[in-house]
């Protein structure tokens, strides 16, 4: 009798579950969630939470994704963010990530976050960054990757602040000339950067340029 009047345990954890309900939310969107589990000191746990991206690419939904998620993802990568492991690890997801964000016309949003990992200093990053924008570039048309592959590779191998792009820019230049047949303008920039790869001051930048691609070093 000492008890009447006291909630049973299911209605506490009822209770409990309605009390955590009505708190305001610390994480409000996925996105928000990512973010904060990017802020651990914890290498595997950053990689972890870069392995869950399709799923918080899932719950936000193509348009979130393309106007949110991939450009956080290009700022962390440029402001270095992120430690090597992880950089290698947004590289390999972002390279089967078009599906979630739309139709394949839409792809080519993965792109700018790829490109800055085109530029960094790990050549194993690099690796990853390239081989991933030619997988996404490979469900391009040739249209698409006249108007966003192109100019990113014209980017890349023109940059001459630091020797990594260009070498990176060898391993994309087949992809985006292949797609230049009924632009010839623009497949002969493409020539022309790929012959001055070739004869770069830099001995790892004339290797990939002499090798026909490979972002390695």
């Amino acid at each position: 009798l000492g008890s009447v009047g006291r909630p049973s345990a299911p209605q506490r954890r009822c209770t409990a579950r309605a009390v955590l309900r009505s708190r305001p939310a610390v994480m409000t969107s996925p996105l928000e969630f990512l973010m904060e589990e990017l802020t651990s000191d914890n290498p595997q746990q950053c990689i972890q939470c870069i392995s869950r991206l399709r799923v918080i690419g899932l719950a936000l939904g193509a348009e979130k994704t393309r106007s949110d998620l991939i450009p956080f993802l290009k700022g962390e990568i440029e402001a270095g963010k992120f430690t090597d492991e992880v950089q290698v690890s947004v590289a390999e997801v972002l390279g089967s990530f078009s599906e979630f964000v739309g139709p394949s016309s839409e792809a080519h949003c993965l792109f700018p976050p790829l490109e800055a990992l085109c530029a960094v200093e790990e050549s194993t990053v690099r690796d990853q960054a390239v081989a991933s924008i030619n997988q996404v570039g490979a469900q391009l048309s040739a249209a698409q990757l006249q108007t966003h592959l192109a100019p990113l590779v014209l980017r890349l191998a023109r940059n001459k602040d630091w020797f990594t792009p260009r070498v990176s820019a060898s391993g994309l230049v087949a992809l985006a000339y292949s797609a230049c047949e009924d632009a010839p303008a623009v497949g002969a920039e493409l020539r022309e950067e790929f012959k001055a790869l070739a004869g770069d001051d830099s001995p790892m930048v004339r290797r990939g340029g002499g090798g026909g691609g490979g972002g390695g070093g």
